[in-house]
């Protein structure tokens, strides 16, 4: 089973597995704001794991003939193996403390 990703409130716009957050409670914060995070289907960006940028799909910052990063998944042509779906936020706002999940 695939983690489950999350947004925090008021922080990066970048989702992360919830072991992140855990992590930072048992480092000492009191809680943390979040949201459920779930692939954005059909969504018109891509994020570059290598690059870590965002890009629009069918942009040209893609492909063997601009970027030296490119790896086709398949080893031949196609989807770069680093390109990702982006991630949008869903459900209620959830709190993380050291005791687990509690609704906002």
């Amino acid at each position: 089973m695939k983690d489950k990703f999350y947004f925090e409130i008021g922080g990066s716009e970048c989702c992360e597995p919830l072991q992140s957050f855990i992590d930072r409670i048992d480092d000492g914060e009191k809680e943390i704001h979040l949201y459920l995070a779930k692939r954005a289907y059909g969504s018109e960006f891509m994020w570059c794991v290598k690059d870590g940028e965002i890009i629009e799909r069918g942009d040209f910052a893609c492909g063997k003939h601009n970027c030296t990063n490119y790896e086709p998944r398949n080893k031949k042509s196609g989807r770069c193996r680093w390109l990702e779906n982006t991630f949008e936020e869903i459900g209620k706002e959830l709190i993380l403390t050291k005791d687990g999940f509690k609704e906002a």
